[in-house]
């Protein structure tokens, strides 16, 4: 899934549970990190943001999910 360059993607309306692989970024616009299986967040937060976010392997339930420019593509999966 990509978004459309320089767009940002929100998460609203109720209780949201996001899935990654690996989650990498700038914590709250300035802390650059990567949460893993390996590296998970040592703390549970109410909140948080990340900017230039990566994610691999997503997985959403609940909420609203909005992309701007929203595209899906294929890339070098098993079939």
């Amino acid at each position: 899934v990509k978004a459309a360059e320089g767009s940002t993607s929100t998460i609203r309306n109720g209780t949201v549970t996001m899935y990654t692989e690996e989650l990498k970024g700038n914590l709250f616009g300035l802390i650059p990190i990567t949460f893993s299986p390996e590296t998970p967040p040592p703390l549970n937060v109410p909140f948080a943001f990340f900017t230039d976010a990566t994610v691999k392997q997503a997985g959403q339930f609940g909420g609203s999910l909005k992309v701007p420019g929203l595209q899906n593509y294929f890339t070098g999966g098993k079939s």
